[in-house]
């Protein structure tokens, strides 16, 4: 018989936790809420649970299968270095995606049972899919396990379950899922990627999620870094010979932040006048905004203004000092124009256009 525990109504949720997390220890199948409708699970590392989810695997026709882990980064351990699986993981999980990436024979998968990878080859002989779930039901109980999940999500449409799901020990019932679309199926390949089943996020959110993000760096993101951005944006898009409006779909995205920004301030005057009438950049949409931790982990490169912007910056997150370096070459500070006039303006975007043209030959050098 199975039993049921409805999370919607239950006075302690760390009750229904501790017993999603007692069944599956002992070898059960649990059925749990997920973003995108119901996931049904059991330990990868108990046979028995891997025997009665192979059983149940062909009722559910419309299920995703997949390695399920409480972290993003510990997909490392199982897969071969990819850009494009280390960019996608790191920027859409958690989240309602899931991952088909190629496994590493010196890697953890080698020591998994064979029934446990023989669960997987039936879909792919190159790679796992791996999913790391935002729903907060399911992150508790995976950070209190021994092991991964094997896991079936079957998309439910937006309708939640109402009833105990068969073939298991236990059914946690939650409110509605969040998404009425199954997640969305990637497979990536070396360096190309593609889509094995469409779901939540389309195909340019996923190219979006690709691009190489520069971000610059400076106290207030009113002159300095908008400056730099604006500059940035327009050499960049010339050496291309696009728009740049076009350069996402080249797989740019410049933007730029303050240590100490106050959200939504317009760049300075001076600076919109410049770059206006010596450079035909147009900042005058241009909105301040803090620097965050998610916007630092996303970028690809940090452009600092001075050498105290990259300091605050690494010793907050040590793991960012290869990519955050100052916008000059010759670690000099860019000195801060803010009501200084118009010609402190000019000597400010003078150099800092110079080092923006030896920063483009710099990342040429290196493509």
């Amino acid at each position: 018989m199975t039993a049921t525990i409805d999370l919607t109504s239950v006075e302690d949720p760390q009750d229904a936790v501790h017993a999603a997390v007692r069944t599956l220890c002992e070898g059960g199948v649990v059925a749990m809420p997920d973003e995108c409708g119901l996931i049904i699970c059991g330990l990868s590392s108990h046979s028995e649970a891997v025997r009665r989810l192979t059983e149940l695997r062909p009722h559910w026709k419309t299920a995703i299968p997949a390695v399920s882990l409480p972290y993003t980064e510990l997909i490392d351990d199982y897969i071969v270095e990819s850009p494009p699986a280390q960019k996608l993981a790191n920027r859409l999980l958690p989240g309602p995606v899931i991952l088909q990436l190629q496994l590493s024979p010196e890697k953890l998968s080698s020591a998994w049972s064979a029934d446990a990878a023989r669960w997987f080859h039936a879909d792919s002989e190159q790679g796992w899919n791996f999913a790391v779930p935002a729903e907060e039901t399911q992150q508790s109980i995976l950070r209190l396990l021994p092991a991964p999940l094997l896991t079936l999500t079957v998309p439910t449409h937006g309708v939640a379950p109402t009833s105990p799901v068969g073939g298991v020990d236990l059914t946690l019932l939650g409110g509605t899922p969040r998404y009425g679309e199954c997640p969305t199926l990637i497979r990536v390949q070396g360096n190309e990627w593609d889509t094995l089943r469409e779901g939540v996020l389309s195909d340019r959110m996923i190219q979006h999620q690709l691009c190489d993000v520069f971000l610059f760096v400076c106290t207030g993101n009113t002159c300095r870094s908008p400056m730099a951005e604006g500059l940035f944006r327009n050499r960049i898009a010339a050496r291309m010979q696009c728009s740049e409006e076009e350069l996402v779909e080249r797989g740019i995205i410049v933007v730029s932040a303050g240590l100490a920004a106050y959200p939504g301030s317009p760049a300075s005057r001076e600076a919109v006048q410049l770059l206006k009438a010596e450079n035909n950049i147009d900042l005058r949409d241009h909105a301040s905004q803090p620097v965050t931790e998610e916007l630092l982990f996303r970028s690809d490169l940090i452009i600092t203004m001075t050498a105290a912007h990259r300091e605050a910056i690494i010793n907050t997150f040590p793991d960012l000092s290869s990519k955050t370096r100052l916008l000059s070459p010759d670690g000099n500070d860019v000195s801060d124009p803010m009501g200084a006039g118009m010609e402190e303006y000019q000597r400010c975007r003078d150099e800092i256009q110079d080092y923006v043209d030896q920063l483009i030959i710099e990342l040429d050098a290196n493509s």
